[in-house]
């Protein structure tokens, strides 16, 4: 039989294993906002290594627009204890313009705020195509307007024409 410790070891790897191997990017903090924990997902999407992920204030050391944008969605996790869904532009570590949504959920001990977990997920390229698609049916309907409008108008000329031939038969 295992032991208590080997049972809790075996747990606590078979979660460090899902945390490294799913594609969204998670990143833990401390109380003090500093980021404690980073998995493969967040390397891939911030395009750095963790290394230079760690340590990092998630409310003073990344860009300023980053900052302004996300700062929000984190202090209202922060304040209220309760998880938030979030949807902000960043701009990566590697500089890259990215759109990211995801869930903010606060670590508590007794009910006081002792740090967060954030799921990353980046959505640029589904926002660019959901964006393309955007355009295409406004360009489409703009299409059908001129090309229904145009039938129309030649339907009701016809029917002038008609009117006009009986009329002049008469």
């Amino acid at each position: 039989m295992f032991s208590k410790k080997t049972k809790n070891q075996m747990q606590e790897g078979f979660y460090e294993n899902i945390l490294e191997n799913t594609h969204n990017g998670i990143w833990v903090t401390n109380k003090d906002d500093v980021i404690i924990y980073v998995n493969n997902g967040m390397e891939v999407i911030a395009g750095i290594s963790r290394d230079l992920i760690k340590g990092k204030n998630v409310l003073r050391d990344f860009p300023e627009e980053t900052i302004r944008e996300f700062s929000n969605y984190y202090l209202k996790a922060k304040q209220t204890l309760s998880k938030v869904q979030y949807e902000a532009t960043v701009t990566t570590p590697a500089k890259r313009k990215t759109v990211q949504d995801g869930w903010l959920i606060p670590i508590t001990d007794e009910n006081e705020f002792n740090g967060m977990i954030c799921s990353i997920q980046d959505i640029t390229n589904r926002r660019k195509a959901e964006d393309e698609l955007k355009t295409r049916t406004e360009e489409l309907n703009k299409l059908n307007k001129v090309f229904v409008g145009r039938e129309l108008r030649m339907v009701e000329l016809k029917k002038e024409i008609v009117e006009l031939k009986k009329s002049q038969k008469v």
